[in-house]
């Protein structure tokens, strides 16, 4: 039986966040933060950085094969049931990466831990929605969404320390007892409200009985753009993530705890941006418009970061970090916007769906780019990211355009009717 908690119990928001934000950020202490280990890797392994790439893409794999069903299940069950099973597979996975070597093994047991990690992304992203209202949504997603960067960034600090000198199985073992952690954590700690808040996901679009075709339409439409402008900008992201420390520490020369350390401010940075731009959309009646500004900002952060490739340090760590923060700033906010258009009693799923794309995308990424990196050199890897950015933007830019005819079309026949 489910586990429900009255709305009026405000409070328990809070709670509820916090353990969705622990648990996502345990998940993402590999999904996110292997990156930060990558010379390492490659060293204990004798990989190249293509081979590097498809290992750093496991994760991802294992999440798309398993995200649809997993935001079913929330939608079908409840949160507790689905997050609380998902992560103790999760550590059960990563145990078992911690005992086998090469590069097969190694990619197959990172992809099941993927593919048992991705419960906490619809989960978790689910709760939030169903918890906060319309006017803190936002900000409540942007700072459920800095668990990610949070725990990559987490990760990046100890995870070099812990598996120096052939030391990977007691990182991923470390990793294995966060999650244990995580899924108790939500065993205890997440409940349902006893109804859905009155501006929820679920509530604020219309039933289909009330719903014109034109609304059913425009709404089907802007959450395609927004999911796959989600999947353009997952490559910036991804590059940056997976390349970075490679790029400062086996291009340049830097320390590889000093390139973690850059890697870590980032991702702090990015965790303060996801902030930033989740209360900025709660204060805009377009939610996508902060998006939109972020989405040419990396276009233009990509252009600059490719040019200070071979530059001087001084000039790109800084800039590193800057657009590193950028490239990791937006997840929260599409996150909200997909759940916002989602149809009624849907929204696990629609979660799903969003982070099906997203992890396909940088599942495939590390190796096509860090092959292309191999040939091609740094510069062009990170400089042409700026275009996967730009059509986001576009993309985005699209969605406005049809949600704000939408609106006219609506006000017309209003006008028409009162005459």
């Amino acid at each position: 039986m489910t586990s429900r908690v009255p709305v009026a119990s405000a409070h328990y928001k809070w709670v509820v966040l916090g353990v969705g934000m622990f648990a996502q950020a345990s998940t993402s202490t590999f999904f996110q933060g292997l990156g930060s280990i990558g010379p390492e890797i490659r060293t204990q392994e004798g990989l190249t950085l293509g081979q590097l790439g498809l290992l750093l893409g496991a994760p991802m794999a294992g999440f798309v094969a398993t995200l649809l069903a997993w935001g079913a299940a929330t939608d079908r069950f409840d949160e507790r049931a689905v997050m609380t099973v998902g992560l103790a597979a999760t550590a059960a996975f990563l145990l078992l990466t911690s005992f086998v070597t090469g590069l097969w093994p190694l990619c197959i047991c990172l992809g099941l831990a993927g593919a048992a990690g991705a419960s906490v992304n619809a989960a978790s992203g689910r709760a939030v929605l169903r918890w906060f209202t319309r006017s803190r949504r936002g900000f409540a997603m942007g700072l459920r969404q800095t668990s990610v960067p949070i725990g990559a960034a987490a990760a990046a600090l100890i995870l070099p320390g812990l598996v120096a000198n052939g030391r990977f199985g007691f990182g991923m073992r470390t990793l294995a007892g966060i999650c244990v952690v995580g899924a108790i954590a939500s065993w205890v700690w997440i409940r349902e409200p006893s109804s859905i808040v009155s501006d929820g996901p679920d509530a604020a679009v219309p039933e289909a009985a009330t719903e014109t075709a034109s609304e059913r339409r425009a709404r089907r439409r802007s959450f395609r753009d927004v999911v796959l402008a989600g999947t353009a900008l997952v490559i910036c992201q991804t590059v940056f993530i997976s390349f970075v420390v490679e790029l400062l520490h086996g291009h340049r020369g830097m320390g590889l705890r000093d390139a973690g350390l850059v890697f870590a401010a980032a991702q702090v940075g990015g965790a303060g941006a996801r902030i930033a731009v989740g209360v900025w959309s709660d204060f805009t009646p377009d939610r996508l418009a902060p998006l939109r500004v972020m989405s040419f900002a990396m276009a233009v952060g990509a252009v600059a970061l490719g040019l200070a490739v071979d530059g001087p340090l001084m000039l790109l760590v800084p800039l590193s970090i800057a657009v590193g923060a950028c490239v990791i700033c937006w997840n929260g906010l599409a996150f909200t916007a997909a759940g916002e258009l989602a149809a009624p009693g849907r929204t696990g799923t629609a979660l799903g769906l969003q982070s099906t794309a997203n992890y396909l995308m940088a599942s495939v990424t590390p190796f096509v780019v860090g092959t292309f990196i191999a040939y091609a050199g740094f510069a062009l890897g990170f400089g042409l990211i700026a275009l996967p950015a730009a059509l986001a933007g576009l993309l985005l830019i699209r969605a406005n355009a049809r949600t704000t005819a939408l609106t006219k079309e609506e006000a017309s026949c209003d006008d028409h009717r009162q005459v």
